[in-house]
């Protein structure tokens, strides 16, 4: 709720900005939205309020809605010590745990997105690094089911 983002905003886009309470704002909007972004967003919100908060997501949007989350990736080493950073990040998530809470929320399909192919070739590069890395580090650990090792999760949520 930063009047000064609002402000850059809207001089960026010929859309209508809304400042309010995500809960309440969704909850009389019910069925109303193509898409919601919730950037930086769902790791802020209490371990115990993520499930009701995504429901009510899922509220807002219409019939063939979709939500686009980016949040920090804790499967990435460097993601978690950024976690810890912030005090005011309250709850994780993996490529697991937001798909079992998209899950309970009542969303039907859960996409991570591919980063690799919005890297340029630089970016490509630490991407296989980065992947090579996490997956020994991962297998020194004991294994895990993860495929995404990117610092952030982007995921796309659908009903």
């Amino acid at each position: 709720m930063n009047e000064q983002l609002i402000a850059l905003a809207r001089s960026k886009a010929n859309a209508k900005f809304v400042v309010a309470d995500a809960v309440t704002f969704l909850k009389a909007q019910r069925n109303t939205f193509d898409i919601i972004f919730l950037r930086n967003l769902l790791e802020h919100i209490a371990k115990d309020k993520v499930v009701e908060f995504l429901g009510v997501v899922n509220q807002g949007l219409s019939k063939e809605g979709f939500v686009v989350i980016r949040t920090p990736n804790m499967t990435n080493f460097m993601s978690t010590g950024n976690f810890h950073d912030d005090f005011t990040h309250l709850c994780g998530f993996t490529e697991q745990s937001i798909a079992q809470v998209a899950s309970l929320a009542g969303f039907q399909s859960v996409e991570m997105l591919n980063q690799f192919g919005m890297q340029n070739i630089k970016g490509k590069l630490k991407a296989v690094v980065n992947f090579v890395m996490h997956k020994f580090l991962l297998w020194l650990r004991g294994g895990t089911k993860c495929r995404v090792f990117y610092r952030n999760l982007y995921v796309v949520l659908r009903k």
